[in-house]
């Protein structure tokens, strides 16, 4: 086989519900700004674990509850170590010109939402969202560690949305381009990879949208998990997608790439695509470029090396299709 497939206690304190794979050392400060606060250096929006109000700290974690405003403004550069909201229907939108960054993750629980629309960045480490809820980047951003997403949350059995834009929300910047700048600078002189971590989350794209993934930004669809897609409008990668091993095997085999079924959306590919398996009930074309699945499996089910499940009689007009209308679909 080809070298190139080989082998290339997160826990708040006080917040024990959403002890994840995350560490954190940090103190928490909690949100005490309610619908009028400003995240910033000054304002006392915080109250700490002894239960003094205080102004924000960088480098602590911090907490949101239900009585966060929907639309908190980020007057930064401001950085914590993680950002919770233990509120899981709660939906808090980062908006403003200030910086936003942080160390470890950012997290929801389970029903919530993220919408970032301050700008984000980073030390190197990279973006760390854990995709419990939906999560917006709105705009373009400049970390440079790469861009790390997951969905912790092992009961859930809906897909939860990572959009690198948003519809139009007056007041707040959006990124209408079509780039992919809100997953980091561009990757010419910097490897701004977005890496996939797990879980049942998926890619997306408003159906107002066409979006562009560079090609030189790689998807590394990590030991053994699926890299979802799944847009209502159009999403375009000319980047590469490459499965990494699971540990312990010695090829990238129970990788996969999903074409996740949606309304209106596909999902077209241009770059050197290497993944362990392929399934499609969604809507997706391979443009250019050559895309290898490494499994010989033939079965029907989930193990499937390619698995296509369409709904109708026309690639056109329904959804669960795979055309190849230039490039190469090979199995190794």
């Amino acid at each position: 086989m080809n070298a190139s497939l080989r082998k290339t206690s997160f826990a708040i304190a006080a917040i024990a519900a959403l002890a994840t794979a995350i560490t954190a050392n940090a103190e928490s400060y909690y949100w005490n700004g309610g619908n009028s606060g400003t995240w910033n250096a000054t304002n006392t929006n915080w109250t700490n674990a002894t239960g003094t109000a205080t102004a924000w700290v960088d480098g602590k974690d911090a907490v949101f509850d239900a009585s966060a405003a929907k639309s908190l403004p980020v007057k930064g550069p401001v950085h914590a170590d993680n950002i919770l909201v233990s509120r899981g229907t709660q939906q808090v939108l980062f908006g403003d010109v200030g910086t936003l960054s942080w160390q470890g993750w950012a997290q929801h629980q389970p029903g919530g939402s993220f919408s970032f629309s301050c700008p984000l960045a980073d030390n190197g480490n990279g973006l760390h969202v854990d995709v419990r809820g939906n999560t917006l980047l709105r705009r373009e951003n400049t970390h440079t560690g790469g861009t790390f997403i997951k969905n912790s949350n092992s009961g859930d059995t809906g897909m939860r949305a990572f959009a690198i834009n948003g519809s139009n929300n007056p007041g707040y910047q959006n990124n209408p381009t079509g780039n992919d700048l809100a997953l980091g600078l561009v990757p010419d002189t910097v490897q701004t990879n977005l890496t996939i971590k797990g879980g049942n989350v998926a890619l997306f794209v408003d159906s107002s949208f066409t979006n562009t993934i560079h090609k030189n930004r790689t998807i590394l669809v990590e030991n053994g998990n699926t890299f979802f897609v799944s847009p209502n409008g159009e999403l375009r990668i000319k980047g590469s997608i490459m499965g990494q091993n699971k540990p312990g095997t010695e090829y990238p085999t129970e990788t996969r790439l999903y074409f996740h079924h949606n309304w209106s959306g596909k999902t077209i590919l241009y770059g050197t695509n290497q993944i362990g398996r392929i399934h499609v009930t969604g809507r997706g074309e391979i443009a250019a470029g050559k895309t290898t699945y490494i499994s010989a499996n033939q079965n029907t089910g989930d193990n499937a090396g390619l698995l296509v499940q369409g709904n109708g009689s026309s690639y056109s007009d329904t959804r669960g299709y795979l055309l190849v209308s230039g490039g190469t679909l090979a199995n190794f």
